[in-house]
């Protein structure tokens, strides 16, 4: 199953993780660039158990959902995928894992801010590497 990715407050995808029947209750995982407080937003991404969990998160005021990795970025999770992609850039250039702008277009070049000519799995790609991993 593919995950699909929000962005949202932390307490709601805690609540999420939490939720006390296992048919609402999504396997994934959430990052931040800090340590954040419940109303802070953070990058989230869950595997659904049923499409009625699914369509209730989504309905929240409060949750941005991405889309399907193949869309382009909407303008309202810019700050927030471009805040992640800077938080590991340092990580990236000493892992030498950084391309320079000559050897790739600018959606893959993980050096270039994220924009709206991103899809989603690009953007995440250079935000959040690690919530691309399916588990």
């Amino acid at each position: 199953m593919k995950y699909r990715i929000y962005i949202c407050p932390r307490a709601l995808a805690d609540a999420a993780l939490r939720a006390s029947a296992d048919t609402d209750r999504p396997s994934g995982t959430w990052r931040a660039t800090t340590t954040p407080g419940p109303a802070e937003q953070v990058l989230a991404a869950f595997v659904w158990p049923s499409w009625q969990a699914q369509e209730a998160f989504e309905a929240q005021g409060d949750v941005l959902v991405l889309g399907d990795e193949w869309e382009l970025v909407p303008a309202a999770g810019l700050v927030t995928l471009e805040a992640h992609r800077q938080s590991i850039a340092i990580e990236r250039a000493q892992l030498g894992t950084a391309k320079s702008v000559q050897l790739l277009p600018p959606q893959k070049d993980v050096s270039i801010a994220i924009d709206t000519t991103h899809t989603v799995r690009e953007a995440v790609r250079k935000a959040a590497p690690d919530l691309l991993v399916e588990r």
